[in-house]
């Protein structure tokens, strides 16, 4: 089984005030799809999560979630390293800058493949984006006994 944790942490430039959040994700079943294939040695190369997307649905995860709504100029990605803390998980980590997503109210997250699948989603109460703030994330998978 699978369990995602989220904390994304919220970083005020001008005061220097932190905001914490964590939360629990949903993988969907289209990540389940992409870990199938990778078993089997099917597309090696598009496999992988290279980044984490923002969008501004607020509408609850679900199990066959395929997309995270975009803004109106498009999805706001960022690039996602991976680095693992133990022999059964991985974390992802990435940085939403002060130049990056300002004027939106995002509502949700998500995790995607190098060739677009979704992996992961969370939503959440909404959190604007200015340039006064920063979003650092930290996204961490784990296979857990059931």
């Amino acid at each position: 089984m699978l369990k995602g944790e989220i904390i994304l942490t919220r970083r005020n430039v001008k005061t220097g005030q932190v905001i914490v959040n964590r939360f629990r994700n949903i993988v969907v079943n289209l990540f389940r799809n992409q870990e199938a294939r990778l078993f089997a040695g099917d597309g090696l190369a598009t496999r992988f999560i290279d980044r984490l997307e923002f969008g501004t649905s607020g509408t609850a995860e679900a199990a066959g979630d395929t997309t995270i709504t975009a803004p109106g100029s498009g999805p706001v990605l960022v690039a996602a390293a991976a680095t693992y803390p133990t022999d059964s998980s991985v974390k992802f980590t990435a940085t939403l800058t002060t130049a990056q997503g300002n004027g939106n109210t995002f509502h949700e997250i998500g995790l995607r493949f190098v060739d677009g699948v979704l992996a992961t989603r969370k939503a959440f109460d909404g959190m604007a984006k200015s340039a006064m703030w920063s979003f650092s994330i930290s996204w961490t998978i784990a296979w857990v006994s059931a």
